[in-house]
């Protein structure tokens, strides 16, 4: 399984009508090497600029119209995810996640910021990536100031350019002619990565005058906390005088079941009251039916002795028309003569009276219904009264007896309740002096220890961990042919670096000190992972192996140009050895032909007649 927490699956430069530049990667060893001028050292510029760097790569004449840079990664669990940034949008990047040929309008991604300064960044997602968890750096010797840690910060020790590759200073300190430190922060994610633990700024210790002089100023602080918590119990001492807690808690428990009987009383009376009035309710309400029934009686009663007026004019003017002469008619000039004879008229008379008869029975009862009507009534009146009478009782006793009881019990407990809360804060203020009191004598007790101090140092890297990477750098340059087992490779701490049998890297001469540069980043990986550190496990070199033929060397540093036994040495090692990291090599220098099977390589021919003439081939 591959120790790499992500590789480098695939750089793509695109461009609007341009076909996409691709190169492909693979774990393990990758070489691109080939004619100088085919785009190697401008590939190596892409991957570093999609890495969240904030110059965009110097564009060459063949790059004209391409406008984005892509880096698909793989990571350990096999998720995919896409980086895309823009030349002419150096401050915003994308993190797609799918694979560069899937991605599509649909495709889910976040707009990001490529400065690490900002929240959601670049080296955020990254550093996610590869489980890092580191927070800060020291940015600044003089002031301690520090810097969050950032992927950014590994870049140095996992890309290396073809300026930097050969230059005298240590990857991880590098100085100025003056020798100023330019990169303090290189320095102290050095020793993160190394030993795995956040830089913690060291305080400047205080002057013992100092330390008890502040010490002195707590002790007078609490000392006038105390005086002013005594005062403040004289003060309740004279308001809770003559009382006790326990008689104040005993006294309340009698108000409070006082209070309660008298509520219980209180509940039990206005249930009696809504009961009264529940009567009184229906009490009117029987009142109001039985007057309304009483007018209703009286117009039937009126109906009953107008149908006796009637009978009575009937009946009468029956008897006068019998009485009436035979006359004659006026205009047929006919004589009327009676036509009642007596027993219509005996009949007629039967009539009249048996209806009066059923008409006043009525009345009769009519009269008699009317009576007990309003004697129903009156009882009703009498008995409205009466429930008013309890209702107004009820009611006087409720508001004149228990309620005021009531309400003076419980002005009696709170004020009883004020006078405890006294004597609860008296408590609390005792509590308070012994606590501050303690304090007093811890700090006394402190104040007699204080002595100088000597100014504390940084945390620098332990010798074992030094040793240990030092061992790693060394088999890998003599498996590389570059020493003799025999030779003696030994951390610097003065200059940061690796002494080689007693001499330090910057005396080698140019290509001498590309081999120990390349050596000093792949060795850096191989030890964190034998030692269970944070590390992406990737490594780009860029032209660590080209020979440099410089000028006759001065007197005290040799041409120490590298040999190609050596450069074939370096391809071999790696091609074996790591197989569970990823290194990525841009050189001039081609591996022998055997070499090229067993690791990824890509040629770059210089020739457009030729296969692959460079990264663009549009």
């Amino acid at each position: 399984m591959m120790k790499s927490k992500f590789f480098l699956k695939r750089l793509v430069l695109s461009g609007n009508n341009k076909k996409n530049a691709i190169l492909n990667f693979e774990e393990g060893l990758n070489v691109i090497a080939g004619a100088s001028d085919t785009g190697k050292s401008f590939a190596f510029d892409c991957i570093n600029y999609g890495f969240g760097s904030s110059d965009a790569p110097a564009l060459p004449p063949e790059a004209k119209g391409y406008n984005s840079v892509y880096l698909e990664l793989e990571t350990v669990n096999n998720d995919l995810f896409t980086i895309r940034r823009d030349f002419d949008d150096k401050g915003n990047a994308y993190w797609i996640y799918s694979k560069i040929e899937d991605i599509h309008d649909d495709t889910s991604f976040e707009k990001i910021k490529a400065e690490s300064k900002t929240d959601k960044n670049i080296s955020e997602k990254i550093l996610s990536i590869c489980g890092c968890n580191y927070k800060n750096l020291l940015k600044k010797i003089s002031t301690g100031e520090t810097k969050k840690f950032t992927f950014r910060d590994f870049i140095p020790l996992i890309m290396v350019n073809e300026g930097r590759i050969t230059q005298k200073y240590s990857p991880v300190h590098r100085t100025s002619p003056r020798g100023n430190t330019l990169a303090v922060s290189e320095w102290t994610a050095f020793q993160t990565i190394v030993t795995g633990e956040d830089y913690v700024k060291t305080s400047k210790s205080e002057s013992a005058d100092v330390i008890k002089s502040r010490i002195k100023g707590q002790i007078q602080e609490l000392e006038l906390l105390c005086a002013e918590l005594r005062t403040e119990i004289e003060e309740l001492k004279e308001a809770v005088e003559g009382t006790s807690i326990d008689e104040l808690d005993k006294r309340i428990e009698e108000l409070q079941t006082v209070i309660d009987e008298k509520k219980e009383y209180l509940l039990s009376k206005e249930e009696e009251y809504c009961l009264r009035i529940k009567h009184l309710k229906e009490a009117d309400y029987e009142k109001q039916r039985i007057s309304d029934n009483v007018c209703k009686f009286h117009l039937l009663m009126e109906n009953y002795k107008s149908d006796i007026e009637r009978l009575d004019f009937i009946e009468e003017a029956h008897n006068v028309t019998e009485q009436l002469l035979d006359v004659e008619c006026p205009v047929c000039h006919a004589i009327s003569k009676g036509v009642i004879d007596a027993k219509q008229k005996e009949l007629c008379h039967k009539a009249f009276l048996a209806e009066k008869r059923k008409t006043k029975i009525l009345m009769a009862d009519l009269g008699a219904t009317l009576e007990n009507a309003e004697i129903n009534k009156t009882n009703i009146e009498r008995e409205n009264d009466k429930l008013l009478e309890d209702i107004n009782r009820l009611v006087n006793d409720m508001n004149e007896s228990l309620r005021p009881v009531i309400d003076s019990k419980l002005e009696e407990i709170r004020d009883l309740l004020e006078k405890r809360e006294l004597w609860s804060v008296m408590y609390a203020n005792d509590s308070k002096i012994k606590k501050y009191e303690d304090r007093i004598s811890e700090l006394e007790s402190s104040r007699e220890k204080v002595t100088n101090k000597s100014k504390g140092n940084i945390k620098d890297i332990s010798e074992e961990k030094l040793v240990q990477f030092s061992e790693i750098v060394k088999k890998m340059l003599v498996s590389w042919n570059f020493i003799e087992e025999k030779s003696d490779v030994v951390f610097n701490k003065e200059n940061k670096d690796f002494c080689i049998d007693g001499k330090r890297k910057e005396l080698f001469g140019k290509g001498a000190r590309a081999i120990i540069n390349s050596a000093f980043l792949i060795g850096l990986m191989e030890y964190c992972y034998d030692n269970r550190l944070c590390h992406p496990g990737i490594v780009i070199l860029d032209t660590p192996l080209t020979t440099f033929r410089e000028k006759d060397a001065d007197t005290d540093e040799k041409d120490e140009s590298v040999g190609k036994d050596i450069k074939m040495a370096v391809y071999d090692n790696l091609a074996t050895t790591c197989k569970d990291y990823q290194v990525i090599i841009f050189e001039n220098e081609e591996p022998t032909k055997d070499l090229k099977n067993k690791i990824n390589y890509i040629h770059f021919t210089g020739n457009d007649n030729v296969d692959r003439q460079g990264f663009i081939t549009d």
